[in-house]
């Protein structure tokens, strides 16, 4: 049976040490603590370079970020970002503003869903502590510049580290992986995608076409009943 580990980090300590390791830590402790802290760390960087890099720094004109595609360093005026941001938030048919937060609330809902589930034995205990996060941050919305495409739109990112369900998403992913690796559409990289088709034998006309995915989470549509839910998405060839 495979068993979801949370990794949220524990106060257990072993209960039987061997003395060595008891050795081992008092010395270093030691050692640590005899250390003498360098007086002054020399830089890798010139005069020039640290200067350069502190005048970045200070800029608030700019946004430097990373492209869409190939991970190139994209340098964006940051009027130009903010109204990029705001044409896409602004589309009322996806996006709707909120008169305050509402991390906290949707946090007390999680912690008392996963309460509910330990108390009704559907998970043990320990998935259920492993499941909660600490010090909850809301999701944060960024835009990756596709500067392959004319006027170079932003696609929407949320960064949902350290939020209310970052957890819930590991442990769903954690037991999902096995089976998707099994479908026979799967393919996981790049890589893996060329091996299998160096291994295919073209013996007739093929027609090979591609697809992209348009605005994927804007376009996916929410449609609930009591039993079920169901996601559709958008795509174009």
């Amino acid at each position: 049976e495979i068993i979801f580990r949370p990794k949220n980090k524990t106060p257990w300590t072993p209960t039987n040490i061997h003395h060595t390791v008891n050795t081992f830590c008092d010395a270093l402790t030691t050692d640590i603590k005899n250390q003498t802290p360098k007086k002054h760390i020399k830089n890798n960087l010139t005069k020039k370079e640290q200067q350069s890099l502190k005048e970045l720094q200070d800029r608030d004109d700019i946004v430097i970020t990373r492209a869409d595609k190939g991970g190139a360093v994209v340098i964006c005026d940051v009027e130009r970002y903010i109204k990029e941001a705001d044409r896409q938030l602004k589309n009322t048919e996806y996006y709707k503003e909120v008169p305050h937060d509402p991390t906290k609330i949707h946090t007390e809902r999680v912690i008392k869903s996963i309460d509910e589930f330990k108390t009704s034995k559907q998970i043990p205990e320990k998935v259920a502590e492993g499941l909660k996060v600490n010090n909850v941050k809301p999701p944060k919305f960024y835009l990756s510049p596709k500067i392959h495409k004319g006027g170079n739109p932003g696609r929407p990112v949320i960064s949902s580290i350290n939020c209310h369900t970052s957890k819930i998403s590991e442990y769903v992913d954690f037991h999902l992986q096995p089976h998707v690796k099994k479908l026979p559409s799967y393919t996981q990289d790049t890589t893996d995608l060329i091996n299998k088709l160096s291994k295919i034998n073209v013996t007739r006309f093929y027609l090979c076409f591609n697809g992209r995915t348009i605005t994927l989470y804007e376009h996916t549509e929410f449609r609930r009943n009591k039993s079920r839910e169901r996601n559709t998405g958008s795509i174009t060839n």
